[in-house]
């Protein structure tokens, strides 16, 4: 019996130690397995988050590529859109060039002397504008001459009368006489420099204090008195009488006002110059004559050559009598109306 119990107590605490031991080795694969989950867990973070890391730099790298095609693809709107202007100035150019070729054509085949005529009529316009505008002779001279030589190259009968009135617009333009406005201008400059070296007439600008006399010892106090008080009253106004030839009296003053006026009727007379305002080149001038004449020193050397040079260039011409060529230019409407009348018929 005891036997038995002790196999039983010993059976007992086998199946108690394999139950122990079972659970030891739940514990160790339960614990082992939560290190595991633990480790995959913080594996799996760190890889989402690399990976997190990395989508993010590849999106920023995918907006910096998206943002630089977009700055390419406006400068190939651009370059488009310059290319396509150029095509339309080319295609102008080429029409252009296309009209050209098909006149230069039509002249080949018998207009050749209407092309001389058209080219002789446009230079002589603008010698037309050069001389009646501009004021420039010389440019319309030449012009005209350019335009004599083209119709000579015509052959056509017809072009007599155009040929002799450019012949007589030459001549009028060669019968005029050349003024040198620049050499009016430098001479207006120069006299401009000197008008402050004119000189006043001497004593124009001296007050003579009137003296009070002394008192006659014999007077009373009140004699003196009075007498004092009327020389006094005397001294706040003073009367002068002053000739027809004696200037006024001027204050240092009025001198400095006077100067500058001067320089700007001078300068006034040398813009006319450049615009061939010859109306107001006169009355400038004029007006600076008379103020040099009625203030200024008249026995001054200086003064009288001044007086002489204004008077000079006041008589001299800046402007060119108008010339205008508008017979010679009613002329060549007459002769392209002609050739006109002729070609539909």
């Amino acid at each position: 019996m005891s036997d038995q119990k002790e196999d039983g107590t010993t059976t007992e605490k086998k199946a108690i130690k394999k139950k122990a031991n079972w659970l030891n080795v739940g514990i160790y694969f339960s614990t082992f397995a939560i290190i595991l989950l633990i480790v995959l867990s913080y594996y799996s973070y760190f890889f989402l988050a690399n990976t997190t890391k990395t989508l993010s730099e590849r999106l920023s790298r995918l907006e910096i590529n998206l943002t630089s095609d977009n700055k390419n693809i406006e400068q190939l709107q651009n370059l488009v859109s310059i290319l396509q202007q150029a095509s339309e100035k080319s295609q102008a150019l080429s029409e252009k060039q296309e009209k050209l070729i098909a006149d230069w054509q039509s002249a080949q085949q018998g207009n050749l002397d209407q092309w001389y005529v058209a080219e002789a009529q446009y230079m002589v316009r603008l010698a037309n504008t050069h001389a009646d505008a501009l004021s420039d002779p010389k440019t319309a001279l030449v012009l005209l001459q350019q335009a004599a030589q083209m119709l000579q190259l015509a052959q056509d009968d017809r072009l007599s009368s155009l040929r002799q009135s450019i012949a007589d617009d030459i001549s009028k333009l060669n019968s005029q006489e050349t003024i040198d406005t620049t050499s009016i201008y430098l001479q207006l400059n120069a006299l401009n420099s000197t008008v402050d070296q004119l000189s006043f007439p001497v004593g124009s600008s001296e007050i003579k204090t009137p003296t009070i006399p002394s008192s006659d010892i014999s007077e009373s106090w009140w004699q003196k008195g009075l007498n004092h008080s009327w020389q006094m009253l005397k001294q706040l106004v003073v009367v002068r009488y002053n000739g027809s030839s004696t200037l006024p009296f001027m204050m240092p003053d009025e001198k400095l006002f006077l100067y500058q006026n001067l320089h700007a009727q001078l300068e006034n007379a040398m813009l006319a110059v450049l615009n061939r305002n010859e109306t107001i080149y006169q009355a400038s001038l004029m007006r600076g004559i008379t103020w040099i004449e009625k203030y200024f020193d008249q026995s001054a050397p200086l003064t009288q050559t001044m007086i002489q040079h204004l008077e000079k260039l006041h008589d001299s011409k800046i402007s060119p009598p108008t010339v205008n060529f508008s017979e010679t230019l009613q002329l060549f409407d007459q002769y392209f109306s002609t050739v006109k009348q002729v070609q539909q018929q």
